[in-house]
């Protein structure tokens, strides 16, 4: 079973340290897709929150990370990833606030 790249993105952008689900959706609607944000030129994401300290550790981090690396790793551990808006994804956790 295949994961979807947007998925694969956002856990990528997710795993960065100080990037939680406000920023991820920050992130997003900015540039449309976590997938459009990940490859987007340095100076774009600068962009977005300038001397935010998360961001630069989003500006460092992607360039060490594979999204698709993280989603044979998931595979291989067995692990589905859902987004806050899917089924299947638990409804007290939506409610926890960011």
């Amino acid at each position: 079973m295949e994961i979807d790249k947007e998925k694969l993105f956002r856990a990528a952008f997710r795993s960065i340290k100080g990037v939680g689900s406000r920023h991820l959706r920050q992130i997003i609607a900015y540039f449309g897709s976590a997938a459009t944000a990940w490859n987007a030129p340095r100076q774009d994401l600068a962009q977005l929150a300038p001397q935010q300290k998360w961001l630069e550790g989003v500006l460092k981090e992607r360039e060490l990370l594979d999204p698709g690396k993280i989603g044979e790793s998931l595979k291989v551990q067995g692990i589905k990833l859902l987004t806050p808006l899917e089924e299947g994804y638990p409804a007290l956790l939506r409610e926890l606030a960011d």
